[in-house]
Order: structure tokens, then C-alpha cells, then sequence
């Protein structure tokens, strides 16, 4: 089996999740999936894991909680972000009330293909018309603006670091 960036990614995120926040944590766990997986790396997983395991040797090689979050979701592919925006829509959007539905996992699949687009682009006032759009017009519902707006930055904090990715200098 071949150990990917988006099953690392995911891993990652998910680790990166628990709190408080341990560098020193984070850095070992790294080193366990490299030896771990070291042969079902492709040269760039190997070489980012590898890097990621030596930061508990030097505050010079530490990354943030936010770097590290940009760098897994900068890995994901399309399909993996297609799911966090998924996800997102029905833990904290659903404007319908059927996140935990399993019946209705589906049911803003529609939406988002043009949201990721307009997430791409970069613009929150866009993604923020377009989900208003699909709230007030579309499902019919009285809608809450402050809520959606909300929403837009939640979508745009988490999906940030997959459209525009900072190198670490």
C-alpha cells in the first residue's frame, strides 16, 4: 500500500486537532510515520515527513499550528477539500438541519463545485452571495446573514492554505 499526501494530510490535520498544541508531540508522531511508511513515500512525502520529524531538535526548524495546517491542506487534492467543504456544509452551515442524517450526506454535494471555485478566486463576498443565494432563493428559507457570513470565513480559514500556500522561509 502506498502511503499518500492526502492520507498524511488528513493524519496530520487530524493530530494537529488535539489540544494543547505540542510541538514536541507533533515532531515524534512525524517520525513515526516515517519509518513507519518510509519505503510508500514518494521523495516529496518522504522529504517533508523527514523534515517535519526534526522539529522538537531546534526552535529554528519549528513550524506554527497555522504553517502546519497550511501545509497539510495545501497537499490535499481536490477530491479531499471537495470532503472538508462537504463536511463543513453539514457541521456548520446546514441551513436545513440534516448534518446528521446519514441518508442525507449528499444533500449540498450541488453546491460545491462552484464554491471551491469561488474559494479559489478569493472572494468572500462571492462565496458570501452565492451561499445566501442557495439559502434565501434556492431552499426558500428566511436565511441568517450573520450566520452564512460567518460560515464564508470558516470556509475560507479552512481551505485557505489549499489555494495559496506559504513557503517556509
Amino acid at each position: 500500500m502506498t502511503y499518500t499526501k492526502d492520507i498524511f494530510a488528513n493524519e496530520l490535520l487530524l493530530k494537529l486537532s488535539e489540544e494543547p498544541f505540542n510541538i514536541v508531540k507533533i515532531s515524534r508522531w512525524c517520525y513515526i510515520k516515517y519509518v513507519d511508511h518510509i519505503r510508500e513515500m514518494d521523495d516529496e512525502l518522504y522529504n517533508l515527513v523527514s523534515e517535519l520529524s526534526t522539529m522538537e531538535d531546534d526552535p529554528q526548524f519549528e513550524y506554527s499550528r497555522e504553517e502546519l495546517v497550511s501545509i497539510a491542506t495545501k497537499m490535499l487534492s481536490v477530491e479531499s477539500v471537495y470532503r472538508l467543504i462537504q463536511k463543513a456544509f453539514l457541521t456548520d452551515w446546514d441551513p436545513i438541519g440534516i448534518g446528521e442524517w446519514k441518508d442525507a450526506q449528499d444533500e449540498y454535494d450541488s453546491y460545491i463545485p462552484e464554491v471551491y471555485q469561488l474559494l479559489s478566486t478569493g472572494s468572500k463576498d462571492e462565496v458570501f452571495m452565492y451561499l445566501w443565494w442557495a439559502e434565501t432563493q434556492h431552499m426558500e428559507l428566511k436565511g441568517n446573514e450573520k450566520n452564512t457570513k460567518a460560515f464564508v470565513q470558516r470556509l475560507i480559514d479552512l481551505t485557505y492554505s489549499h489555494f495559496y500556500f506559504p513557503k517556509k522561509s
